[in-house]
């Protein structure tokens, strides 16, 4: 359902996919959670537009989802302050 539901808003040619970002509840998610989103995003997108992952909370989560991101092959991403999450 992910992978499709991403394959649809890239084919409506969007400059970028945001995955586990802020509505995206990333904080909500364990980092395996978060890398298999982030990873499922950047293999349906296979190059066509960048893919940012959301990072964020203390500075061990933020380091852990950021970490998580690379990992997973995330282009970059948006770095949210803590009283946001």
């Amino acid at each position: 359902a992910l992978a499709r539901h991403i394959a649809k808003g890239v084919d409506a040619g969007p400059g970028g996919v945001f995955a586990a970002c802020g509505t995206g509840e990333f904080h909500a998610m364990e980092v395996n959670e978060f890398g298999h989103v982030v990873r499922t995003a950047v293999e349906v997108v296979a190059g066509r537009v960048p893919v940012y992952a959301g990072a964020g909370g203390s500075v061990a989560q933020a380091k852990a989802f950021a970490v998580a991101a690379k990992e997973a092959g995330a282009d970059g991403i948006l770095l949210l302050p803590p009283y946001l999450v």
